[in-house]
């Protein structure tokens, strides 16, 4: 764990799998080392326990800055906020699709809009028209990706 520099980065998105679902994490990191910000988002409502998610990423994030520390008692506060995608998965199979396609839509926006935080723009981000339709649209299009890059 301690030889990955997660300062480095502003921003970490973190897939969660789990119970037959997936979700994902971001992990906002601010000017303190011992400080941060955590948004779960969820595209389907009670698959996976946000206060569950942020225990456990509170936890391996102070044993990350224990070890950088060498502070065998240091501790992580976090903001933490949960965002459910609107609109909400229909169904137990989607899960995946809706991970790639927010983790994509929200990675490139933070890389275009370069906010100095995430907080104030996450409810928009995770609002869209994704629907039952366009997630069988969106599968079709990386299944074809995928196909492509394997193709010799």
């Amino acid at each position: 764990m301690s030889m990955f520099d997660w300062s480095a980065y502003q921003y970490v998105l973190v897939p969660l799998s789990g119970r037959n679902h997936s979700s994902f994490l971001i992990v906002e990191h601010t000017s303190s080392r011992q400080q941060g910000k955590m948004y779960h988002v969820d595209s389907l409502m009670g698959a996976h326990s946000s206060e569950y998610v942020f225990v456990v990423f509170k936890w391996f994030f102070a044993r990350y800055v224990a070890d950088k520390t060498g502070d065998p008692n240091a501790t992580l506060e976090a903001t933490t906020s949960e965002f459910k995608t609107k609109l909400q998965q229909t169904n137990f199979i989607g899960c995946g699709v809706y991970l790639l396609y927010y983790m994509g839509r929200i990675s490139t926006l933070i890389a275009s809009c370069q906010p100095t935080s995430i907080e104030d723009d996450l409810a928009t981000w995770t609002h869209s028209g994704f629907n039952a339709t366009k997630t069988e649209q969106y599968r079709a299009l990386l299944h074809q990706r995928l196909h492509e890059d394997m193709t010799p």
